[in-house]
């Protein structure tokens, strides 16, 4: 190999290999959360916030790579969240496609919420959403952060995810 001779073939092809490429999150977007068991979460960006932070809905869809995602429907959301858009943008989610968003104002003031700059949410590290989508299959304690931390995550807190287990294995059961 030459010291300063033409660039190896995989640079001609493939310029950004070797460095994780940046990928922009779109409303509308559907991503993949990776879960304990192999699987993924399919999520949804509802709306772009910034450069590093996102309004979107995570399902109680497990998707395994075997068929296209299709739309999610009101009925398949579990969670609206502010997230960090860091897993997104390095590709540890991988985004999926778009679809069309699902009806949200019945369960969510989106456009006052929006116009306030979303300041009543808290934004969450695409970490801890994870590891919400994993307690919410029960392949996490859902207790593992704090006996109600994951709930108030829930569209309907007092609906628990039906796979849900506490650290003592036990299934959720509300009071």
């Amino acid at each position: 190999m030459l010291k300063n001779g033409p660039a190896h073939y995989w640079q001609h092809r493939w310029p950004n290999a070797g460095h994780k490429l940046s990928i922009a999150p779109q409303q509308a977007d559907l991503f993949l959360i990776p879960l304990l068991d192999g699987a993924f979460c399919v999520g949804q960006i509802v709306d772009v916030v910034s450069d590093d932070t996102a309004l979107c809905t995570i399902s109680k869809r497990k998707f395994d790579g075997a068929a296209d995602i299709t739309s999610l429907a009101l009925l398949d959301l579990q969670s609206l969240l502010l997230i960090t858009t860091d897993a997104i943008k390095s590709g540890v989610w991988q985004i999926k496609g778009f679809q069309q968003l699902p009806h949200i104002n019945s369960i969510f003031n989106w456009r006052d919420a929006k116009r306030d700059g979303y300041s009543k949410l808290v934004c969450q590290d695409s970490a801890v959403v994870e590891a919400f989508a994993n307690a919410a299959f029960g392949l996490y304690p859902w207790d593992g952060f704090g006996a109600d931390f994951f709930a108030k995550f829930m569209i309907y807190p007092d609906q628990l995810p039906t796979d849900a287990v506490l650290t003592s294995g036990a299934k959720t059961t509300l009071s």
